[in-house]
């Protein structure tokens, strides 16, 4: 009776956090995207896209038209990007703030 119990309960537990746990998925769309703008904290930028994935780019700027650009002293720029099937939200930080943003698969 004890691991039906603790079964259920683990079930209820997966089905709750899958319920309140926001999705990538529904974070990648235009509208999103539309509500990214330079400046805004990468705080913000979560609270709307939910956690990303941090790029590796090694010292390469991404340009807001999407042009890949190098540059040596970079350390305080960090890329993370949101992705959902074949969209792909792309954004750089620079001092935990926006600097530039593109999509990709839209």
């Amino acid at each position: 009776m004890g691991n039906l119990i603790r079964g259920v309960a683990a079930a209820l537990g997966l089905i709750l956090a899958a319920v309140l746990m926001p999705g990538c998925e529904a974070a990648v769309s235009d509208e999103s995207y539309d509500q990214i703008t330079v400046g805004m904290t990468f705080d913000q930028v979560k609270n709307i896209l939910g956690e990303g994935t941090k790029e590796d780019v090694s010292g390469v700027t991404i340009s807001s038209g999407g042009i890949a650009g190098g540059s040596a002293n970079t350390p305080t720029t960090k890329t993370y990007s949101w992705k959902s099937g074949g969209k792909q939200i792309i954004i750089e930080f620079k001092d935990e703030k926006v600097l530039n943003k593109r999509k990709a698969g839209f």
